[in-house]
């Protein structure tokens, strides 16, 4: 009874992630994972410098890139990124920052194919200090966790602007990634030009 009980709260609860468009792994971590198969593309370097100019051309609305390592030999980027949530939805000094989410992203490369992941998912809290400004406080939440007593609804926002952000970077990394820019037209070097009278 116990173990159908367990596998009940666990089905319930990976129904809930995916309703909120944070899909769990087998560890029980949020991650966004996949491998992509590329007929058209069959080497390897075009496919490692696509991934340096998705990094390159980030951020997506607000977000930045706090680390990156690249590893060319390997075909391997690894970064970290972050955006800020708020409380309400207003713009511009009317926004108030609740915190920053923060993840990090693999772009891994082979002939014909790249995986991409995006896991560790964490949320900051901010607070203003005493000049009023926005700042780390120190303290922070997992992605993971679904429960946020006394701020459930902000918490289930700040949980689905992560989905619909990730959509969005993944979609732009998947076009990137495709793109075979066309080879550099050689000019033929000039003939000399051969008199008779020579």
């Amino acid at each position: 009874m116990r173990s159908i009980l367990i596998f009940s709260f666990l089905l319930l609860n990976y129904s809930y992630a995916k309703t909120q468009g944070l899909p769990f792994n087998t560890a029980g971590k949020i991650e966004m994972a996949e491998v992509i198969q590329l007929d058209s593309i069959n080497n390897k370097s075009i496919l490692y410098n696509n991934a340096i100019v998705w990094t390159e051309g980030f951020p997506s609305n607000e977000t930045k890139i706090t680390h990156i390592e690249n590893d060319p030999v390997a075909g391997k980027i690894s970064c970290s990124f972050q955006f800020p949530v708020y409380i309400q939805a207003s713009v511009g000094v009317l926004k108030k920052i609740n915190g920053m989410i923060t993840y990090d992203c693999t772009i891994e490369v082979k002939d014909f194919k790249y995986r991409y992941s995006f896991t560790n998912f964490i949320y900051h809290y901010y607070k203003q200090d005493r000049t009023y400004k926005y700042v780390d406080a120190g303290k922070t939440k997992k992605l993971e966790d679904f429960k946020a007593s006394g701020w459930q609804k902000l918490w289930n926002k700040h949980r689905m602007i992560t989905a619909t952000k990730l959509e969005t970077d993944i979609k732009s990394l998947k076009e990137t990634m495709q793109t075979v820019l066309p080879s550099p037209v050689k000019e033929e070097p000039k003939k000399k030009e051969v008199k008779w009278e020579d």
